[in-house]
């Protein structure tokens, strides 16, 4: 999983990690312990997550153009029944039909 959420992550935010160094360095040939691999993405999470103690329970994380911030989740509040659709208006904002 941390593979994963990290070649997404350098996916969209290269240029915001671009200038952060990672702890360890690897060659080809040469194995790699655990605990160093797992710095790497320590690092990197670091640099391109906010803060979890900047966030609060229900916020979601999301790209604000620069970098990646805790947001209030706009759809946290619906409770759409099965068989509803959720719609966006301009004057109400999300709603379920």
């Amino acid at each position: 999983m941390r593979c994963l959420l990290f070649f997404v992550l350098a996916a969209f935010t290269f240029g915001s990690i671009a200038d952060n160094e990672v702890p360890f360095t690897f060659s080809d040939g040469t194995a790699a312990r655990a605990s160093e691999v797992n710095s790497n993405f320590d690092a990197i999470e670091a640099a391109i997550l906010p803060n979890a103690a900047d966030c609060f329970a229900g916020d979601i994380v999301k790209w604000n153009g620069q970098a990646w911030v805790c947001a209030e989740d706009p759809l946290a509040d619906q409770d759409c029944k099965d068989g509803d659709r959720l719609a966006f208006s301009g004057t109400i904002g999300w709603s379920c039909q």
